[in-house]
């Protein structure tokens, strides 16, 4: 997909803007294929972490000091256009990233200075202008991070804290060794993965937090646990090094259904670093692996559950993946020590389309008059891969389900009831992973009500005027009725 119509996508996230495909585009077929269209020349060096946030822009951490040929240390954003950094970043490696749900950012790593901040001791949190302490910070190496279901933070490394936004407390009885990943399940318990094999009685590498103690998960794993995360069904997949989890065989995968350990297929044949769940069930996996289910897969894969089985992402990686992201259009972001991605080069961060069929409209929006305090529906039929978005724009400004306006992004917008100033032009924006197209536009022309006889003019008369008859009078005779 040319670089242009990739970068627009990106941008349709965070607002919808100018520039998009016109209505006149055909539906046509997009390639599944890497690109390195987040910026270029890339990452100055590894990238171990990425995080989504609400606005769509993706935060990337690692060892590096450039992105994008922008200065920054460690730590940077990318818009959907443009790399920048975040404040001055930190003075060393940023290893786990989490995504706050006002769009803060908490960092941890091996750092011990976030910006103007000298006191972080290996996490910060950046509030959008700059970075802030949080409390004494971590004794040790943060290497995991996750947000719990009250906001708060959890920390995770040589120790296992909570941080409730005023100070530090331990997460229960101590793991014997690290901890490497962290996951929520939607019950609110917390899953710690890592080289542990220790609470309060045997808990191989991976463990669940209650609210109360630390419990077993099955007899665990049989080597570390480097990657969790949990599904939309609720099922928890973990990646690492294992070949065994809870006693049967799993290759460096297994899902966990509440109760016990499966495998994925016959899974991979070196390290999962990182995995992310798709929001049709899928799951993408990556690491330093190179096949996946027995077939060749180049550091990337993709498990389709439906089907029980993987498949490669192309030609793959030619060097490590630390980290996966999901974007809201469905696209793969993959951070790693990799140099190219599909065979092209792609300085340690890359992009992977799972291509489609692009949008196209089947019937436009038709162009209405309707009376004030009656109501006015526009409708536009669509096709194309999905998750397929649409958003309809007032004048080119997006609407938003409030007062009058509903179905702002469904095939079919209400406005209910009219009044003189929704007049104006109307379209629909829609977007998937495969490009943007914009509809034709449609005008609502508002026309005047004749009936004053109740104060307002849609109800029924009552036979007599009033003082608020004879203000709406005025009120429509002022706006040229």
């Amino acid at each position: 997909m040319p670089h242009a119509t990739r970068v627009l996508r990106w941008a349709m996230v965070a607002a919808l803007g100018v520039g998009l495909v016109p209505a006149s585009l055909v539906a046509q077929v997009c390639p599944a294929q890497w690109s390195a269209d987040l910026g270029t020349p890339g990452m100055g060096s590894t990238v171990n972490a990425l995080a989504l946030l609400p606005n769509g822009h993706l935060i990337a951490g690692g060892g590096f000091t450039s992105a994008g040929g922008v200065t920054a240390s460690r730590i940077a954003r990318w818009d959907g256009t443009s790399w920048s950094p975040l404040g001055t970043g930190m003075n060393v490696t940023v290893l786990a990233l989490a995504a706050m749900p006002n769009g803060d950012i908490v960092a941890g790593g091996q750092f011990t200075v976030a910006g103007s901040v000298t006191t972080s001791w290996y996490i910060a949190r950046w509030d959008g202008i700059d970075w802030q302490p949080m409390g004494a910070g971590q004794a040790a190496t943060v290497r995991a991070l996750a947000v719990m279901p009250s906001g708060d933070v959890i920390a995770g490394g040589a120790t296992v804290e909570r941080w409730d936004g005023t100070a530090w407390s331990p997460v229960g009885t101590p793991l014997n060794d690290l901890v490497f990943s962290l996951a929520v399940m939607p019950n609110g318990d917390l899953i710690a993965g890592g080289q542990f094999n220790s609470i309060t009685g045997p808990a191989d590498r991976i463990a669940r937090w209650d609210g109360t103690a630390w419990q077993p998960m099955g007899s665990g794993m049989d080597a570390n646990v480097t990657t969790l995360a949990v599904m939309p069904n609720g099922d928890l997949i973990a990646g690492g090094g294992f070949t065994t989890a809870g006693g049967v065989s799993a290759n460096r995968l297994a899902r966990w259904n509440g109760t016990a350990w499966s495998a994925l297929g016959t899974g991979m044949n070196a390290t999962v670093q990182a995995i992310a769940p798709l929001p049709n069930g899928d799951l993408l996996a990556a690491g330093s692996f190179t096949t996946a289910g027995g077939v060749s897969a180049n550091r990337a894969a993709r498990w389709n559950d439906a089907f029980s089985m993987w498949t490669p992402l192309g030609t793959g990686l030619n060097g490590g993946v630390n980290a996966l992201a999901v974007t809201p259009m469905g696209d793969a972001i993959a951070g790693g020590s990799f140099t190219t991605a599909g065979g092209n080069s792609s300085l340690r961060l890359a992009q992977y389309s799972f291509g489609g069929v692009a949008p196209a409209i089947s019937s436009q929006p038709s162009t209405l008059t309707a009376k004030e305090g009656a109501m006015a529906a526009f409708r536009v039929t669509a096709t194309g891969s999905t998750p397929l978005s649409l958003q309809w724009r007032k004048n080119g400004v997006p609407l938003v389900d409030a007062g009058s306006i509903s179905g702002a992004t469904s095939d079919t917008l209400i406005i209910n009831p009219v009044t003189a100033g929704d007049a104006a032009t109307y379209d629909c924006v829609l977007s998937n992973t495969c490009g943007t197209l914009v509809s034709d536009p449609a005008a609502l022309t508002a026309t005047c009500t004749t009936d004053v006889d109740n104060g307002t003019g849609t109800g029924t008369p009552d036979g007599g005027v009033t003082i608020d008859d004879l203000l709406y009078y005025l009120t429509r005779f002022n706006a040229g009725c």
